[in-house]
């Protein structure tokens, strides 16, 4: 019995304590930080950010940091992290440790790459009729045209046209040299063509020689050969003014610090091709003097940063056309429906007057200050060598142009 006493009384000790008037304080304990996992995703070619630190916890309030991070980029407690072009395709995981400055915590980011966008193929700028299927309906208007400069601003040769030179020009037996700015130049004709040499002052194996396959403009006289491997057409370094008195000759010079050097020499071949393809005129003058124009691709000249490629250049019509200011017009043509062409006097706001504007107004492409390209133009953004966006008359200009602001 007297155990039995003496255990109960030591089980209630136990159980309740035994108090000591000398009661010491209570030491709180650190508790560990919380990590959690960060998970973003970026497309290919692109950068991404992650706070690391934002959606972890420290349960004491207390200030947390990195303490390591591998694979990425920090920049204070941000990690970074840029995606190649060519990245792989899926998820990448990445470690990283969090401390209070006692206890740690590990987690981990996982950046989930994506394909990058593929962008459609550019839309084509449409489809033309041509000037000449607008004179069925439209045969007043079609005469108004037909003969002023708009409609006779380039002219192919060789055709049932029966387009010939209006300039001073040599025979197949009496070849004619003549100078120009100090530059000597050599017309003649081979059966019913127009050829001309374009001679270096000092190495004649260095002489070009060309065949005239275009004439362009009424005051001046403008002359191109066709490069049909290149599908380029070509400026020849020199004009003939049409308004002389008759019996005298006026030639003048057209950019031909492209072909000759300070010395007056041609320059070497390879930078004269280059010159010649900056010059080219689908890279300068056709968005505004052919109707139908479009550009398949760039590439990079060397001389002066991408030009035409590949265009439609010997295809498109050689007029300033009825399709110029209003629009691709082949659906109307089809449908007589007013809503598939585009009436100039139904531009409103910033737009109106641009049928005019996005050819007689200089600027820039939004995409392309450069200074060597002034069409209306939107490159294409995934690859700016690849085919883009014409404007066309009812579309936003300012989309594709900036005008040029001059100072007065």
């Amino acid at each position: 019995m007297m155990k039995k006493k003496l255990l109960m009384t030591l089980i209630v000790a136990t159980l309740f304590g035994c108090n000591d008037s000398n009661d010491s304080s209570v030491t709180n304990l650190n508790r560990a930080p919380v990590a959690n996992p960060d998970k973003v995703t970026v497309m290919q070619g692109e950068a991404v950010s992650i706070n690391v630190l934002d959606n972890d916890t420290d349960p004491d309030g207390d200030t947390l940091i990195i303490k390591e991070l591998n694979g990425l980029l920090l920049d204070g407690n941000t990690a970074q992290y840029q995606s190649a072009s060519d990245d792989l395709v899926g998820d990448k995981t990445f470690s990283y440790t969090i401390t209070d400055g006692k206890l740690d915590a590990a987690s981990s980011i996982t950046i989930s790459v994506t394909a990058k966008l593929v962008l459609e193929p550019a839309l084509s700028r449409g489809e033309y009729a041509g000037s000449e299927a607008c004179s069925t309906c439209h045969a007043s208007v079609y005469e108004e045209w037909k003969d002023t400069k708009h409609a006779t601003v380039m002219r192919k040769l060789y055709t049932e046209d029966n387009n010939t030179i209006d300039a001073p020009w040599g025979t197949e037996a009496e070849p004619k040299e003549f100078i120009v700015n100090s530059h000597k130049y050599t017309s003649f004709m081979k059966g019913e063509e127009y050829w001309l040499t374009v001679h270096d002052p000092i190495d004649s194996t260095k002489d070009r020689t060309y065949r005239i396959d275009v004439v362009g403009y009424k005051t001046q006289t403008n002359f191109f050969n066709y490069d049909a491997e290149a599908n380029s057409l070509i400026l020849m370094p020199l004009i003939y003014w049409n308004d002389e008195p008759e019996g005298e000759e006026y030639w003048s010079n057209w950019l031909e610090w492209l072909w000759y050097d300070k010395a007056g020499k041609l320059f070497p071949k390879e930078d004269l091709d280059q010159h010649i393809k900056f010059a080219s005129y689908e890279n300068r003058c056709a968005e505004c003097h052919l109707t139908g124009f479009e550009i398949e691709s760039f590439k990079d000249n060397g001389f002066a940063g991408n030009v035409v490629d590949d265009s439609n250049i010997w295809e498109a019509e050689f007029a300033t056309g009825c399709e110029n200011c209003h629009g691709p017009a082949a659906k109307h043509t089809r449908t007589m429906d007013k809503a598939d062409v585009v009436n100039p006097d139904d531009l409103t706001g910033a737009n109106y007057g641009s049928e005019c504007s996005h050819c007689h107004q200089a600027g820039h492409p939004v995409s392309n200050d450069s200074g060597f390209v002034e069409m209306p133009y939107i490159y294409n953004e995934e690859d700016p060598l690849k085919k883009g966006q014409h404007f066309n008359v009812g579309d936003n200009l300012a989309d594709f142009y900036v005008f040029t602001q001059r100072d007065l």
